[in-house]
């Protein structure tokens, strides 16, 4: 063990499985509102409906924008926890869930 830090296995499997799932819930909340509701069509030219399809269109970019950034978030504390992981536990963790070290900067 390179440092003084006990390592829990059960807490880190915990948390990362935690966060696997707030991944999974963010890419589903993301897939729900931007893969659906761009197909939603105005159903007439009045300008109710107009307003409303612009709103729907100011969601799904804004879903768009806090998806890439929920995502970045979560991936950098996956990578923290993937270092701790490696660090402390050659990384045992980390293959048995098939967790990686991503680039948050390449996350869409």
């Amino acid at each position: 063990m390179a440092g003084s830090m006990e390592y829990d296995t059960a807490a880190m499997r915990t948390v990362m499985k935690q966060l696997q799932d707030a991944m999974g819930a963010l890419d589903d909340h993301h897939d729900n509102i931007c893969n659906f509701l761009p197909k939603t069509k105005s159903p007439c030219d009045l300008d109710y409906t107009k307003e409303f399809h612009g709103n729907l269109m100011q969601c799904v970019e804004a879903t768009k924008a806090n998806h890439v950034n929920g995502r970045k978030q979560l991936q950098e504390t996956m990578n923290a926890l993937i270092a701790i992981d490696k660090e402390y536990n050659n990384m045992e963790l980390a293959n048995e869930m098939s967790l990686k070290h991503v680039d948050p900067s390449t996350v869409e």
